[in-house]
């Protein structure tokens, strides 16, 4: 799904609406029950309670999902292999070698950086050598 397309989608201002309905006609049944008992039926109360805690339920059990996918994350992932181009670069010291004019010489290393330049890129510690 591209990124147009998800901004686009309707759920998240239906599930925001529809909270926010569940919220606001929850404590209007318990503002008639508590400031108008002639008008209040024994309904009401529970019925408050529950649009009310609906609400809080469904962030408990996306918190308990996010992190329950969290750990099943992980634990497939420690079998897995980083891919190289995803790996920082893993250059030492002692792996640039000095040609005597001034340039180093990077063939022997392998280079894994996130950047797509073609150019060669000598590390601040051997640039003022």
């Amino acid at each position: 799904m591209e990124q147009y397309e998800r901004d686009k989608s309707i759920i998240v201002p239906l599930i925001f609406t529809i909270f926010c309905l569940c919220v606001s006609i929850g404590g209007v049944l318990l503002v008639i029950n508590l400031y108008f008992p002639d008008l209040s039926q024994p309904w009401q109360p529970i019925a408050a309670f529950v649009l009310i805690g609906s609400t809080w339920i469904f962030w408990i059990l996306t918190c308990f999902y996010v992190c329950i996918k969290t750990c099943f994350r992980r634990c497939r992932c420690r079998d897995r292999q980083i891919p190289t181009a995803l790996t920082p670069r893993n250059i030492s010291p002692f792996a640039a070698q000095n040609d005597g004019g001034g340039h180093h010489q990077h063939d022997s290393i392998q280079d894994t950086s996130f950047a797509s330049s073609t150019d060669s890129e000598t590390p601040l510690t051997y640039a003022a050598v």
